[in-house]
């Protein structure tokens, strides 16, 4: 009885293991992101700042200039390239 039972959890703790360790883990994108260039134009100049609203433009990342880079555009005009994998941005 006591070999079956170390035998099961033996199994179960090996299944854990090898599961955990193998599964891929995805960053998620945000569809909509605050604008930084609006916050960063109305920064030195109020003390109230604006803030809007970029969306994800699905079009525009499929040039291949843009490869790796997220393009989002906000209501004012301005276009934010993110890179997905260090968060930089341009």
């Amino acid at each position: 009885m006591l070999k079956k039972l170390s035998m099961i959890v033996l199994v179960i703790t090996s299944i854990m293991l090898f599961t955990s360790s193998n599964a891929k883990k995805t960053k998620s994108i945000p569809y909509s992101i605050k604008c930084y260039k609006c916050y960063n134009q109305t920064l030195p100049y109020s003390n109230s700042h604006v803030f809007s609203i970029a969306y994800r433009s699905f079009k525009d990342e499929q040039n291949p200039k843009y490869k790796g880079y997220c393009v989002y555009k906000c209501s004012h005009g301005h276009i934010l390239y993110v890179n997905y994998d260090t968060d930089e941005k341009k």
